[in-house]
């Protein structure tokens, strides 16, 4: 199983959106990345986003938050040992596909980059309020808070940065803290 690599591209792009309005700190990287983006210059994005880093990393928390709606329904349902199983190997398996595919995804990241709108990539995931983003600059590393709505769910994307001698660089991207977001609020929910 492939995983389609340009799921990445939305996230890559809801990383930048978010910070474009951001002052101060590694924000000149952010807007580079998000102008190249908008007009297919992968050579410009790359040299602000480390893409064979990112890349996996979007496409798994993509495919992770795309199954959460589908978790939620199947936390209400009373236990059942066959489904409990599946559940603890998936995460395992989604991410033996990535890293047994890391080199293919990247690969299909470039071919396919600026080929599709954001909404088409990743579409559990959309930009969040800006005014709401924020960056934690600690010397030549950064941590971008980046708001996302998933299901209705307002949270962030934290994204890694790092300052070297050509600049500042998105070098990761963390889904976890959203993720545990979203699922506490989707299985709260009344059904």
């Amino acid at each position: 199983m492939i995983l389609p690599a340009a799921r990445t591209i939305d996230v890559m792009t809801l990383l930048l959106l978010a910070a474009c309005n951001l002052w101060g700190g590694p924000k000149p990287a952010l807007v580079q990345g998000w102008t190249a983006l908008a007009e297919g210059d992968l050579q410009s994005f790359e040299e602000v986003v480390d893409i064979e880093a990112v890349v996996p990393q979007a496409v798994e928390g993509c495919v992770r938050v795309g199954l959460l709606e589908e978790w939620a329904e199947q936390e209400k349902k009373p236990p059942n040992a066959l489904r409990d199983l599946g559940r603890s190997l998936g995460r395992g398996l989604l991410t033996g596909v990535v890293e047994a595919n890391e080199a293919q995804l990247v690969a299909d990241a470039r071919a396919e980059f600026g080929q599709k709108r954001p909404d088409e990539l990743c579409p559990a995931i959309r930009p969040g309020a800006q005014d709401k983003a924020s960056i934690d600059r600690q010397g030549d590393t950064a941590t971008a808070m980046l708001p996302i709505v998933a299901y209705e769910v307002e949270t962030y994307l934290v994204a890694g940065m790092k300052k070297g001698e050509e600049g500042w660089r998105v070098t990761g991207l963390d889904f976890e803290p959203a993720i545990g977001d979203i699922k506490r609020e989707l299985k709260a929910r009344p059904e």
